[in-house]
């Protein structure tokens, strides 16, 4: 996810979870007051006490997160963390930290579109489905983030299937390029990847990998003559695999000064341990496609090649209608939520339906105008990323409507689920923002009502408060009323209320947090650290203060730790509930203990 405000753009990229616990194995250390790192004990931490006495002692009082809630008065409220998931399930320390102090967890990226779907359409839920069962394992539910963003898409499978229909120049003449049938060595295509190898057996060419990575993490290759742009290509395949595997193949610029791109891929071929035959065909998409390009590197096994062969025609492109795009995005977001669904067997019962919607600029009927391309192109602050837009084809009027339906139809048709189970949420950032008098909060709101208008049924809305505890005093005041009126218009919908990303930074001004000039992990001091926890311990009384107990749906803790200094998310700043390396807390973890037993 990611924060903008006036003048910056960050980007999140890496979530990492830590936490101290009584415990499951986990045991509280505080490091010997002469310790030079911050933490516990920093001699620069101890503010000032004769007796040298740990101020942080405190800390180890407090119960786990989750046991500090008071289930009574928020019966429905999820104390929630946002975490990496292939730490999470490899079973480990963060495994544990997060069974003992979470109800529910969300994943950083495995479950966007991006990380799931690749450039040829193909998908793998592999992770995600661990991911499932290792939460079910924990006992703790898993928030869906997220279904819809304009954000870390597939760009090139989106854009390919929109690009045109092909239709034939008629000639009707096919060229071979390659032919193998693999009876000698003769025909062996080459490849790499470390744990991999490519050999003939039987009449056949064998790909073998041991360890499961990415799919281009171990290939086969045949680089060739140049393959002109818009040339039809037909693959006639017989394959199988020592298990059920969706195989991808396609073209490829070998350019590393140009990053290796994409040329066009044939659409994934669905292996399973017996011999099939496939035809496929794809359309030359880049200027300088040379190299024929086979990936398995996400299988451990084998995959078995006895017949290939490529043969190219010659073709033109059609533009589509504006209803063929409609009714082909449709189409694709219907597949991608369908196996979605399917690969967290209705278990994941609610979803950020549609991630930051809504730009910071433009006019409709006085509100922002959803995030567009047009913005992109222009260089607005707003938008950025692998971003392919949605509603620049579907319309705005019915972008939510479109989701919104695709996706309860999507869980409905996965046995044994419940449609009433389904929460659907648009989540956003800078709701609470105080330059605009939550302007963008007023126009998420009216683009909520545009879709409901159109027959969508929108049950939440989720705040993401990546904050700034400011030191000046009314900057500070200003900010608290900006986010007491937040919660208010949240509340004022009579919809399911989620601070869905909420971490904390410091410095002096709203400005120079603007312009970057934040304290850093090591310029802080346990008076500075008591602030923020003061602040967190405020947001949670407030939220619970101001929204109804049957609208509370959670609050999540997007960074768990403070971050590294060499993270591409609020780098070297002090945004965690616990230290960087230690795991250990911090008053910002006592700051949200004593917010929830309020």
């Amino acid at each position: 996810m990611i924060i903008k405000n006036q003048v910056a753009l960050l980007l999140c990229t890496t979530l990492l979870l830590g936490a101290c616990s009584k415990n499951d194995d986990v045991v509280i250390t505080y490091p010997d007051p002469s310790v030079p790192e911050n933490g516990p004990g920093n001699n620069n931490n101890n503010n000032g006490n004769e007796n040298n006495t740990d101020p942080y002692a405190y800390l180890s009082e407090y119960k786990p997160l989750k046991e500090c809630l008071d289930r009574t008065a928020h019966p429905t409220f999820k104390v929630s963390a946002a975490l990496d998931v292939a730490d999470f399930n490899s079973k480990g320390q963060l495994y544990n930290l997060a069974k003992e102090n979470f109800d529910e967890v969300v994943a950083g990226n495995a479950m966007k579109m991006a990380s799931c779907v690749w450039d040829n359409g193909g998908m793998n839920f592999t992770r995600v489905q661990d991911f499932v069962k290792s939460t079910e394992e924990a006992g703790i539910s898993i928030y869906g983030h997220t279904l819809l963003w304009h954000s870390q898409q597939p760009v090139n499978w989106l854009g390919s299937l929109i690009s045109g229909k092909v239709q034939s120049t008629g000639s009707g003449e096919m060229k071979v390029i390659y032919n193998y049938d693999f009876s000698d060595d003769s025909q062996m295509i080459n490849g790499w990847g470390d744990n991999s190898s490519r050999s003939i057996a039987d009449g056949a060419l064998v790909l073998k990998n041991t360890a499961e990575g990415n799919s281009w993490s171990s290939q086969a290759a045949i680089d060739g003559d140049l393959i002109p742009q818009d040339t039809k290509m037909t693959l006639k395949i017989k394959a199988k695999a020592s298990q059920d595997y969706s195989f991808s193949i396609g073209f490829q610029n070998p350019s590393p000064d140009e990053g290796y791109p994409s040329c066009g891929n044939f659409p994934a071929l669905s292996l399973t341990t017996e011999y099939q035959e496939f035809e496929v065909s794809t359309v030359i998409s880049g200027p300088k496609a040379t190299r024929f390009l086979v990936n398995f590197g996400d299988i451990v096994g084998s995959v078995y090649i006895d017949q290939m062969t490529l043969s190219a025609e010659s073709i033109e492109k059609i533009p589509l209608t504006k209803q063929e795009t409609v009714d082909t995005l449709v189409w694709a977001m219907k597949s991608w939520m369908n196996g979605m669904m399917n690969a967290t067997q209705g278990k994941v019962k609610a979803w950020d339906l549609i991630n930051e919607a809504v730009s910071g600029g433009g006019n409709v009927n006085g509100y922002y105008e959803l995030q567009n391309a047009k913005q992109q192109n222009s260089g607005s602050w707003d938008v950025g990323g692998s971003n392919f837009f949605w509603q620049d084809y579907l319309g705005a009027e019915n972008y939510g409507v479109i989701a919104e339906r695709v996706a309860r139809e999507a869980y409905a048709a996965v046995e044994g689920t419940d449609p009433n189970d389904l929460k659907l949420f648009i989540n956003d950032y800078n709701l609470e923002s105080t330059w605009d008098n939550n302007k963008k909060l007023e126009s998420l709101i009216y683009w909520i009502g545009v879709w409901e208008k159109g027959g969508a049924q929108i049950d939440g809305i989720g705040t993401q408060m990546h904050i700034n505890y400011y030191r000046n005093k009314n900057d500070q005041e200003n900010q608290k009323k900006a986010i007491t009126r937040m919660f208010e218009l949240m509340a004022k919908t009579g919809k399911l209320c989620r601070v869905s990303e909420l971490d904390m930074g410091v410095a002096d001004t709203q400005q120079e947090s603007f312009s970057g000039k934040k304290y850093t992990t090591s310029q802080m001091n346990f008076e500075l650290e008591k602030e923020m926890a003061d602040y967190y311990q405020w947001i949670i009384e407030e939220y619970f203060r101001v929204i109804p107990v049957e609208q509370q749906y959670g609050i999540c803790q997007w960074t768990i730790t403070d971050s590294p200094a060499n993270s591409g998310w609020r780098a070297n700043e002090p945004v965690g509930l616990f230290y960087l390396n230690s795991y250990d807390r911090k008053p910002a973890y006592g700051g949200w203990a004593e917010g929830l037993s309020k």
